[in-house]
């Protein structure tokens, strides 16, 4: 059998039929829709490093992840469970949450989601309860804006600092 693509194995008229319906104007439109433009990756790109930043602090600051916890636990108490969370939540897990039993992670409710906050109710570690989109995105701003400003303290720090020798101008 001679080398070729496996389309070359489909009658001529189906490859016509194909051929046609590639180069129609919806398909086309249809498959660009799916394509993103640089504003949209990069936005997408700010947003994967602000919730992987938050996710290292998280693992790295106990205090961090204890504010975090204390309070999306007043937010709990102040707006109620469904104000809170994009989904339904079991009583028995409920009561957890309210008490303050859970633990805050970055990280995928499921496998098609996108990351954001997830709360773990403490003895339940199956259970991945995700805030709603907008209550996790203000908390991965806040997060974000707070370590930006904490980076100018910082650099405006390190400015004032003394200049090594062969820094200083003549």
């Amino acid at each position: 059998m001679a080398e070729g693509s496996w389309v070359d194995l489909l009658p001529t008229y189906e490859r016509e039929r194909l051929r046609k319906k590639l180069r129609s104007p919806e398909v086309y439109a249809e498959s660009r829709a799916d394509v993103k433009g640089p504003e949209k990756i990069s936005e997408e790109m700010r947003w994967n490093e602000a919730l992987a930043e938050l996710k290292l602090a998280l693992a790295l600051e106990p205090r961090l992840c204890q504010l975090l916890k204390e309070k999306i636990a007043e937010e709990l108490r102040e707006r109620g469970v469904a104000a809170v969370f994009g989904v339904d939540v079991p009583p028995d897990v409920r009561r957890a949450l309210e008490a303050g039993n859970f633990d805050v992670t970055v990280t995928s409710p499921d496998a098609s989601a996108q990351d954001q906050i997830v709360l773990l109710p403490e003895g339940n570690i199956t259970d991945k309860i995700p805030l709603r989109q907008s209550v996790s995105e203000r908390y991965v701003t806040q997060f974000a804006m707070g370590m930006a400003s904490h980076r100018g303290e910082e650099d405006a720090d390190e400015g004032d600092q003394e200049q090594p020798p062969h820094r200083r101008a003549a």
